[in-house]
């Protein structure tokens, strides 16, 4: 009779703990194929997570690139100074600006371009360089567009005087509902006057004599008189009248102080063949001798 063998009791033990840890084990320890099979499927689920992501990565880019072509405000601020007053400040882009007396602007800030909409008065703008976001300027019917320079805009009325101390500048006017328009660039010295059915034309001037306003000075060479006024009643808060209108073209010089306009007008009697009358509601005349 063949004899029995009896398998010790700690073998059955260890075998049944390996089965049942089976499943375990080959997660903690898989084979080949498994570790193979188990790539291919998180594979799978990825590209199907990417083909679900798809349309959205594809809407949220064109959105994107259509607000990029629209290039719309996200800012607007709103910057002035009073009679006699001057204001020097920086811009979030390091930008400076100075403004003269009885100034207003409005700068906007939009995805790629940075755009001043000046209304009345005078600015130096000093331009930081960003070649992605140009620096534009509107003053009335000009527009001006720079990389990064220093220039000067004066506008009075519907005519723009822009001046250019360093860097380049491109100039428009535009004509006939800005449907058409003439352009001219601008380089250090160069100054332009942009008026109402004139052409554009350069010329070279002194810029120290050009922005002298930025020291509380307004320089006169040969300025006609009524030029010479309308410069010094941004100065003044009380209307000053040219009566005579063949006073216009008579001829002034000299070095005046911003702050005291009442001295220039007091001195033209000496200097022109000109009176000076005030009148009771504050207002100034000048007529004929």
């Amino acid at each position: 009779m063949q004899k029995k063998t009896s398998t010790p009791a700690e073998f059955l033990n260890e075998d049944d703990a390996i089965a049942a840890n089976r499943a375990q084990l080959q997660q903690l320890f898989p084979l080949p194929d498994e570790a193979l099979y188990q790539a291919e499927k998180n594979t799978s689920a990825l590209k199907r997570n990417v083909k679900k992501a798809l349309p959205v990565l594809g809407f949220v880019f064109a959105v994107f690139s259509l607000l990029l072509w629209l290039n719309p405000a996200y800012k607007t601020e709103t910057i002035a100074s009073a009679i006699g007053e001057q204001k020097t400040l920086t811009l979030v882009d390091h930008s400076h600006l100075t403004l003269d007396t009885n100034t207003q602007l409005q700068v906007h800030w939009h995805l790629r371009s940075r755009q001043v909409v000046l209304t009345s008065g005078r600015v130096m703008f000093h331009v930081a360089h960003q070649a992605y976001r140009p620096f534009y300027v509107k003053a009335g019917a000009t527009r001006i567009k720079v990389i990064g320079t220093i220039f000067d805009v004066l506008l009075q009325g519907d005519q723009a005087t822009v001046t250019v101390l360093r860097g380049k500048v491109q100039v428009r006017r535009y004509h006939n509902a800005y449907t058409q328009y003439q352009e001219v660039y601008l380089t250090k010295d160069q100054q332009t006057q942009s008026y109402p059915a004139r052409p554009l034309f350069v010329q070279t001037v002194d810029t120290k004599t050009q922005t002298a306003w930025k020291d509380g000075k307004i320089i006169f060479e040969r300025t006609p008189l009524h030029q010479a006024l309308a410069e010094m009643q941004r100065y003044e808060t009380r209307p000053v009248v040219l009566a005579d209108a063949q006073l216009a073209n008579l001829k002034i010089s000299g070095t005046f102080n911003t702050k005291s306009t009442d001295d220039v007008i007091k001195l033209l009697p000496q200097i022109l063949p000109v009176k000076v009358i005030h009148h009771a509601d504050g207002a100034i005349y000048i007529h004929t001798k």
